[in-house]
């Protein structure tokens, strides 16, 4: 009777998983290990979105202000809503204690509260749904390209896919790394579009902030001018990234 149970309570447990997991089957492998050997893990997650502008024979890329040293495409971070209340939640830490990036979907979380957090973000309540017109207004300014951003309201965006890595161990830390990225693309065929992307290029060709490449040098890693690229430009051209992880940075 006993036996019976607990195989009763163990199997209704194990029902209860795989249908949690199997609603977000794109991302079993990460729900699997949070909920299992990660679970009173330290989790560093990072929701971002980019942009590809690309003239048919280039790639826009824009000098990356959290890895100056680096070349890479243009968007950043996801942003939520003070509503969604992450702490109490999630238990969610932002990574950053600048009170302007307090809202940034980068920070730290429990493992075992990922597919909960994860059930929230593809809900798209009380977060920003689409993050890179702001992101290229900002990138824009922060450039010295005020005038170009002022004329920026609604970009004629598509989405062209999402990539996901982790759960992954992250050198000489105490926490693993769960990244979430969405690629979109400036439609060049759209009469706002390919105005903004004209405009674009052009300013790539007296802004030193600002690097036109081609796939080749995207795939080597370094512009043929000498500037390193940064490993996730591969996902302009690709659901794969190749290259090292660059050394995480601190705030």
């Amino acid at each position: 009777m006993f036996e019976t149970v607990v195989l009763g309570i163990l199997s209704s447990l194990l029902a209860k998983l795989l249908i949690d997991l199997a609603r977000f089957r794109d991302f079993f492998w990460p729900q699997l290990m949070c909920r299992t050997i990660y679970r009173n893990k330290l989790l560093r997650v990072s929701m971002a979105a980019i942009v590809r502008l690309s003239d048919g024979s280039g790639y826009l890329l824009i000098k990356n202000q959290r890895r100056p040293e680096f070349f890479g495409p243009i968007g950043g971070v996801i942003k939520f809503y003070t509503l969604a209340r992450l702490e109490d939640r999630f238990e969610f830490q932002s990574q950053s204690k600048r009170s302007d990036l307090k809202n940034d979907l980068r920070g730290f979380l429990p493992g075992r509260n990922f597919y909960a957090f994860m059930q929230w973000f593809r809900s798209k309540q009380d977060r920003e749904v689409e993050s890179v017109t702001r992101e290229l207004i900002e990138e824009l300014q922060e450039i010295g390209l005020d005038n170009l951003a002022a004329n920026i309201q609604a970009l004629p965006l598509s989405f062209v896919r999402y990539v996901h890595e982790g759960v992954r161990p992250v050198t000489n830390t105490n926490y693993y790394q769960f990244r979430y990225l969405e690629i979109y693309e400036l439609d060049p065929t759209d009469e706002n579009g390919r105005i903004l992307t004209q405009q674009l290029f052009a300013a790539a060709q007296e802004n030193s902030d600002l690097l036109v490449v081609t796939q080749q040098e995207i795939d080597r890693g370094r512009a043929k001018t000498g500037e390193p690229i940064g490993i996730h430009s591969n996902y302009l051209i690709r659901e794969k990234r190749v290259g090292s992880e660059p050394a995480p940075f601190y705030e």
